[in-house]
Parts: C-alpha cells; sequence; structure tokens
C-alpha cells in the first residue's frame, strides 16, 4: 500500500490505521510516492488531491503512464473539486473518499481495491 498526502499527520494515522492490513509506505511528495509505486507494485494508492507541486491527478495519470493497474483511491477534505461522480467519469479512479468520512467507509473502499488487485 502506498500512501501520498502532503500532510504528515494524515499519513501517520492512516498508516496506523492500515498496517494492520498491510505493509504500508508513505510519501510526501508524490514523485517519491510514485517511484515506489514502481518499485514495489502495491495493492493499492492512496493519494491526497490537492498538493503542493503535484496533485492527485497527476499521481493518476503517472500510474496509468508507467502501466500500472493499480488501483487508486482519492482521499481528500475538499469537497468542491469535483463531485465523485465527475472525478469517476474523468480520472477514472477507483474510488473517492472524503476525509471527513469515518474510517469504517475509508477501510472498506481500501480493502475492496486490494481485493480487486489480488483478484
Amino acid at each position: 500500500m502506498v500512501l501520498i498526502d502532503d500532510d504528515d499527520m494524515v499519513l501517520r494515522s492512516l498508516r496506523l490505521v492500515l498496517m494492520r492490513r498491510y505493509t504500508v509506505a508513505t510519501f510526501t511528495n508524490p514523485v517519491e510516492g510514485i517511484k515506489a509505486v514502481i518499485e514495489r507494485n502495491p495493492v493499492a494508492v492512496v493519494s491526497d488531491i490537492r498538493m503542493p507541486g503535484h496533485d492527485g491527478f497527476w499521481v493518476l495519470r503517472k500510474i496509468r503512464d508507467i502501466p500500472s493497474d493499480v488501483p487508486v483511491i482519492f482521499n481528500s477534505a475538499y469537497q468542491d473539486i469535483s463531485l465523485p461522480g465527475d472525478l469517476v467519469g474523468t480520472y477514472a479512479p477507483f474510488g473517492y473518499v472524503i476525509k471527513a468520512a469515518g474510517i469504517e467507509q475509508f477501510l472498506e473502499l481500501v480493502d475492496k481495491a486490494a481485493a480487486a488487485r489480488t483478484a
């Protein structure tokens, strides 16, 4: 599992939740996160959308350019970027979850992505 977010506190929190189920690598730098995707071929990637330098849409495009079929989940605090339906249609991530959503919803989506990857 690769987590990419510019907020170190978010990364630490998500890592604590996910490390019980997955091997987790965290990155505040999207370029480093992409390198990890190439090197590790993770079961899933969870990426923030708004980050300085490169955003989550850039991350998704780079992963598809590798090419890789790793599921990408957008995890964002911003509901005003686009409606989730628009995100799915335009960028085709595996899923989209708002950071304010419950951890159960987040874990359910991550588990589905990992299961799809290993199936």
